[in-house]
């Protein structure tokens, strides 16, 4: 990954606790949240159909009383003109205003954090729970897809299946929502926008923890060599098989994300791929080790 060609963007989020939070449960928020942060650059490459190479994250500043964290997020792009077109394309939609462009990677992710909370709910069975917090989704979803000026319908879909590990996010969004839900009244709030918050109602309805036995994890990695080892051209998502040299010397389940092409890599005995590894620990020894991977996208130069 170049870091020549780089785009620098701050965001900021308050929890309004009235009471002091444990540093454990900060420190734990923050990791989900880094995580989160994480899937925000293949939600980004969809909205604006430019690619982005990686993503890294830092914190600016923590402040104390009510927790207020200022993150700074740098965007890679593989070369200044795909820089230039990434900026384009917020231009073309937002014009020139940074608290516009803020306020559609906040309602980004938002989204991503939202949809967590509705599948943890639906996965603990509360349907109660599940449809408050699809309420309070449909509106950042509206906001964000104003911005990107498209159909909340799509924005909805590109976040829905750039989101490949939803046990993974539905736990991390726990994670971070759960400094708020200590505190009856808090809500979270991105950017010092009230329309872009998850309120009181929704942070407590959601749930407090959830069960995922040997919780995975995911890394993306780019342009890799991909050696493919079973396909199956009537599904994208069954009777693959995959393994990355010197990655991983088993084969494991390969799915295909969407938009992918399956007769560009059946008979291929190896194509260069973009691609999330999906890891957890296995065997007696709890060894952390791939489980899957998912081609998100062919590379073809």
């Amino acid at each position: 990954m170049n870091k020549s060609y780089c785009l620098e963007v701050s965001h900021r989020i308050y929890y309004s606790n009235e009471e002091p939070i444990p540093i454990a449960e900060i420190a734990s928020s923050l990791l989900a949240l880094e995580r989160t942060l994480q899937r925000l650059p293949r939600v980004l490459t969809q909205v604006t159909s430019v690619p982005i190479q990686g993503l890294e994250i830092y914190v600016q500043e923590i402040q104390s009383g009510s927790l207020l964290e200022d993150i700074v997020l740098k965007i890679f792009f593989k070369d200044q003109a795909e820089l230039d077109a990434f900026l384009g394309k917020i231009r073309e939609k937002l014009g020139e205003h940074k608290v516009a462009r803020n306020v559609l990677i906040g309602a980004l992710i938002l989204s991503i954090i939202g949809y967590g909370l509705y599948l943890a709910a639906n996965t603990a069975g509360s349907k109660q729970a599940a449809n408050t917090i699809n309420v309070n989704n449909n509106v950042i979803i509206n906001i964000g897809a104003e911005q990107a000026q498209m159909e909340p319908e799509q924005l909805a879909k590109i976040i829905e299946s750039a989101i490949s590990d939803k046990k993974a996010n539905a736990k991390d969004a726990i994670e971070i929502v759960k400094p708020a839900k200590r505190d009856p009244t808090a809500s979270i709030t991105l950017e010092d926008q009230t329309v872009l918050a998850l309120p009181k109602e929704v942070i407590q309805t959601a749930p407090s923890s959830l069960e995922i036995d040997d919780t995975p994890t995911e890394r993306e990695y780019k342009d890799v060599d991909l050696s493919i080892r079973a396909t199956n051209l009537d599904s994208n998502h069954q009777g693959w098989a995959a393994l990355i040299p010197r990655l991983n010397d088993r084969r494991v389940k390969l799915v295909l994300a969407d938009g992918v092409d399956p007769k560009k890599v059946a008979g291929k005995f190896t194509v260069r791929a973009d691609v999330i590894v999906h890891s957890k620990p296995q065997g007696k020894k709890k060894e952390i080790l791939p489980y899957q991977i998912t081609l998100l996208r062919l590379v073809t130069e």
